[in-house]
Order: C-alpha cells, then structure tokens, then sequence
C-alpha cells in the first residue's frame, strides 16, 4: 500500500544515511522530471518487504 497522507510519505523516503535529502519536500521527489529519485529502490524494497509479511 503506498503512503496516504504527506506525512506517510515522508517518513518513508527519510534515511539518516541522508540528512540533508530528508528536508526536501516528498512530493517535489516523487514528482520530479528529472527521472527517479537515488531513494525511491530503497522505498520500493521497504514497499514490497512490508507486502511479503502481510
């Protein structure tokens, strides 16, 4: 299930390994034209980790 609200999303693209990417706002890195974001694998392996345990 993808995030719902602003804050779902946020807390799944924030990574300590990245502060200063954690300030960005979510939805200009999701919605960027510049193709996809360097954390978005990272957020696709933790989507579909959390589908395999339900």
């Amino acid at each position: 299930m993808p995030p719902s609200t602003e804050q779902d999303l946020r807390t799944a693209l924030t990574r300590e390994r990245y502060p200063r990417s954690s300030s960005y706002d979510p939805n200009w890195i999701v919605e960027r034209p510049m193709g996809p974001h360097p954390l978005q694998g990272e957020l696709l392996g933790l989507v579909r980790l959390l589908a395999r345990r339900r």
